[in-house]
């Protein structure tokens, strides 16, 4: 019976994958279009609070209803070291840019989105030691911002 009713999920998701992948193409972590006209809105070159990564992480791990009341819309500084840039797991037409503190066997990281077309898909590397300026959208599955710029150390400048 067990193996059935895998077998019935295996054709569902088969032949419905278009319109199962298209509910993972939206965006969910803006929520409301509210959000997404507040996002619009938001100076992220005026960051409320400058942080590390470790930081922010400890901060959603130890109570995420008072670290989202704090950071959650609001345009923040985070620095770090750059750990993968990769293709988003939820839309073709993004990017996911992550970041931790620069220690080998850190769990603690936050990620960017930005569009497969941003200037900074093509310069930022792993490992770079940089600043970004962007807005706190979810934590769901990790401190996420979007409306993100980077500032490479070694280069002094924003990308």
């Amino acid at each position: 019976m067990g193996n059935l009713i895998w077998l019935i999920l295996v054709i569902v998701f088969w032949f419905n994958w278009d319109s199962i992948g298209n509910i993972f193409m939206t965006d969910f972590s803006l929520g409301t279009s509210a959000n997404v006209e507040k996002l619009k809105e938001i100076n992220i070159h005026e960051p409320l609070y400058k942080v590390n990564v470790d930081q922010i992480v400890k901060e959603f791990e130890s109570n995420s209803i008072t670290a989202e009341d704090k950071y959650l819309y609001k345009p923040i500084e985070v620095h770090g070291y750059i750990t993968s840039i990769d293709d988003s797991m939820f839309n073709d037409n993004d990017v996911t840019i992550s970041m931790d503190n620069g220690e080998e066997y850190s769990f603690d990281r936050i990620s960017c989105n930005v569009t497969r077309s941003a200037q900074s898909v093509r310069e930022l590397r792993k490992g770079m030691r940089v600043a970004l300026r962007g807005v706190v959208v979810s934590e769901e599955a990790g401190v996420t911002l979007k409306k993100c710029a980077f500032y490479i150390f070694s280069e002094k400048r924003w990308v």
